[in-house]
C-alpha cells in the first residue's frame, strides 16, 4: 500500500541477477607497423578495433579482417594467429607487435602513408565462470551507436584520459553492448552446478592461497569425495588441477599487464617458489615463464616505423 511503511520490494517473487567480476585491464588506441603472433591463447576476451585496413586474425582456418565496419571481440583462452604483413610466421619466425601510441599530431592519413594502421583494443575479464566460455572470434556489426562510442573512447585514449570515471563507463557500455550481441552458445559452460559455482568464485578470489578439497567442500555443503566428483562432472578436471591453471592463467595477466618480476609473480599467486611455479607453468603452457615472457609480451617504440 501507498501508505505503509514498507520500503523494500514488494513483490512475491524473488530475482535474482548474475554476479559479475568485471575487470578492464587495458584500453589503447595505437598506430602499429608489425602485428605478427601466433597461438595468441590468453586468459582475458579481447576487443579489437581499426579503421584503416590491412590487420587480419586466422581462426581455424578462417581470416577475419579488422576494419572500420566490424568490432571484433575474443574470448579467453582462444588460440588464433594475427598478422598485419601476411600469413604469420613466413617473412619473420620472430613474433612481434611494433607501434606507439597515437597523438594529437597523427591522422589516419599520416598512418596509412606510413604503412601503418591504427589499432584499438581493449583487454578485459568478467570473472569465473564467465570467463570459461567457448572459444572464437566473433564480429559485431559497428553501427551508427556502436561507433559514437568508440570515437569517445579513442579520443580519450588520445587525451591521456582513459581511467577516468567518464571514460571506464564508455568502455564498460561498448562491452556490454557487444557481449549481448554474442551467440548464446558460447555460454554453455556457464551453466554448472550453484554449489560449484559458489567454489570456483572462492578459488577465483584466493587462488594465492593454500586451498585444499576438505576445506573447499565446505563451501559447497558436500562431502570431499563427493564434492571432488561434482566438481570434476561440472568442469572436466580436478579440483587441484583447475586451482592450478587459476593460479597460472592470473600469473599470464601479470606479465601481460605490468612489470613485476617472475619471482614477485609466482608468490602472488599462490606458488611456494620459483621452482614449483616454473613447473607448473610448463604443464599448463607449454614453456617456461622467462621463455613465454620473452616471446609474448611485446615492447612498443615510439621509432618503430
Amino acid at each position: 500500500m501507498l501508505g505503509s511503511n514498507k520500503k523494500y520490494d514488494p513483490s512475491e517473487d524473488r530475482q535474482v541477477f548474475e554476479k559479475f567480476s568485471f575487470k578492464i585491464h587495458c584500453c589503447r588506441y595505437w598506430k602499429l607497423s608489425d602485428w605478427e603472433c601466433t597461438d595468441m591463447a590468453i586468459p582475458f576476451w579481447r576487443i579489437y578495433y581499426n579503421k584503416i585496413e590491412g590487420a587480419r586474425i586466422i581462426f581455424n582456418n578462417t581470416e577475419f579482417s579488422v576494419t572500420q565496419d566490424k568490432i571484433i571481440i575474443i574470448p579467453p583462452n582462444t588460440s588464433y594467429s594475427n598478422t598485419l604483413r601476411g600469413k604469420p610466421g613466413t617473412t619473420d619466425h620472430t613474433e612481434k607487435i611494433m607501434g606507439s601510441m597515437i597523438t594529437h599530431e597523427d591522422t589516419l592519413e599520416k598512418i596509412r602513408d606510413m604503412h601503418m594502421v591504427d589499432h584499438l583494443f581493449i583487454h578485459f575479464n568478467l570473472g569465473i565462470p564467465y570467463d570459461l566460455v567457448n572459444p572464437g572470434i566473433y564480429e559485431v556489426d559497428a553501427s551508427p551507436d556502436f561507433k559514437q562510442t568508440l570515437e569517445a573512447i579513442t579520443a580519450e585514449c588520445i587525451d591521456l584520459k582513459i581511467g577516468s570515471f567518464s571514460s571506464h563507463f564508455k568502455i564498460i557500455s561498448l562491452i556490454t553492448g557487444l557481449l549481448i550481441r554474442l551467440p548464446e552458445n558460447i555460454w554453455i559452460q556457464t551453466n554448472i552446478d550453484s554449489r560449484i559455482k559458489n567454489v570456483v568464485t572462492h578459488i577465483s578470489k584466493n587462488f594465492d592461497k593454500n586451498l585444499q578439497n576438505n576445506e573447499l567442500s565446505k563451501i559447497s555443503n558436500l562431502a570431499t569425495n563427493s564434492f571432488a566428483r561434482l566438481f570434476k562432472s561440472n568442469l572436466g578436471e580436478s579440483v587441484q588441477s583447475f586451482i592450478k591453471k587459476v593460479r597460472i592463467e592470473n600469473a599470464l595477466l601479470l606479465m601481460h599487464h605490468s612489470n613485476l618480476s617472475i619471482d614477485t609473480i609466482s608468490f602472488r599467486c599462490g606458488f611456494s617458489d620459483r621452482y614449483h611455479f616454473t613447473k607448473s607453468f610448463k604443464q599448463v603452457v607449454g614453456i617456461s615463464p622467462a621463455a613465454y615472457k620473452k616471446m609474448k609480451i611485446y615492447r612498443f617504440s615510439n621509432d618503430s616505423d
